[in-house]
């Protein structure tokens, strides 16, 4: 395991976990929390550990064809 790597992303889940957390849980339901407000890199990053595949599957879709485009961006930074 890189050690930096494990310690950037401990780093980075104490400081954006919660958010990253409740945003994780809400993508397999709804949009909403996306559709609102940009996520920091920090936060988007976290997200991403925390998403499963159904999660990915509505990311995707919303990266594509959400209706709002901080919607779009946000999915996209999270994928990424």
């Amino acid at each position: 395991m890189n050690r930096r790597a494990f310690l950037g992303l401990s780093a980075l889940a104490v400081t954006h976990g919660a958010l990253a957390t409740e945003t994780a849980a809400s993508i397999a339901g709804t949009r909403a929390p996306l559709a609102r407000v940009q996520t920091t890199h920090g936060a988007d990053i976290v997200t991403a550990s925390l998403t499963d595949r159904a999660a990915t599957a509505n990311l995707r879709r919303w990266m594509l064809a959400g209706d709002v485009p901080i919607l779009r961006v946000n999915a996209a930074g999270i994928l990424a």
